[in-house]
């Protein structure tokens, strides 16, 4: 736990956006190994879903229908279309007309399960677990992981078209985990004032 607490007085020193270097990074749930590099900071995801948003009031789901090159029928492409549109509407604790968000109790809960150490850097309270939310910049993979085959829906389907067509920003969003033995790492990481580095 001292290790944590070393890595947070670290992170407090972070202002406005800044970058996070994981190297050699192990997926709990992939096995696969990576570098990886993304920034951190205050209002980058809110930023990023309002930029989508926008784009997608940009467009229409019929133009984008007729470079879809599937059987599966427009009224489904249509509602995965509103779907992801209604998705950019609600922004963190307020939507986008200025208005708060009535949480659930679940919600409530699993805010206070967490302390936010800073913007993109979250630790649970119970588990000595820490969670990093940020947009990547680059990746290399040094060891493939395994990567299970999903039988998608047809509005996933549609989803992930159109993702792939808008170029979501709030698409390049992860999130990534330290915990168990990896936390023993983070004493080890430094702070130039630009960029978090921690090797594993």
């Amino acid at each position: 736990m001292n290790n944590l607490i070393d890595f947070i007085t670290k992170t407090n020193n972070i202002n406005g956006v800044s970058l996070v270097s994981l190297r050699i990074y192990n997926s709990s749930t992939s096995g696969e190994v990576s570098n990886v590099r993304f920034n951190i900071g205050a209002n980058l995801y809110v930023n990023a879903k309002a930029k989508d948003l926008k784009a997608m009031q940009n467009t229409n789901a019929n133009d984008l229908f007729e470079s879809f090159d599937s059987l599966i029928p427009f009224d489904i492409f249509e509602k995965a279309f509103n779907e992801l549109y209604n998705s950019f509407v609600n922004t963190g604790d307020k939507n986008l007309d200025g208005t708060i968000k009535v949480a659930s109790n679940y919600s409530k809960g699993q805010t206070n399960a967490y302390t936010t150490i800073n913007n993109g850097v979250k630790v649970h309270n119970e588990k000595n677990r820490l969670y990093f939310h940020g947009l990547v910049v680059s990746k290399e993979v040094l060891v493939k992981g395994t990567y299970p085959t999903v039988n998608k829906q047809r509005k996933t389907i549609c989803k992930d078209f159109i993702k792939s067509q808008m170029n979501f920003k709030t698409d390049k969003f992860r999130n990534y985990i330290v915990e168990g033995a990896d936390v023993l790492n983070l004493a080890k990481s430094s702070f130039n004032g630009s960029e978090l580095s921690i090797n594993f």
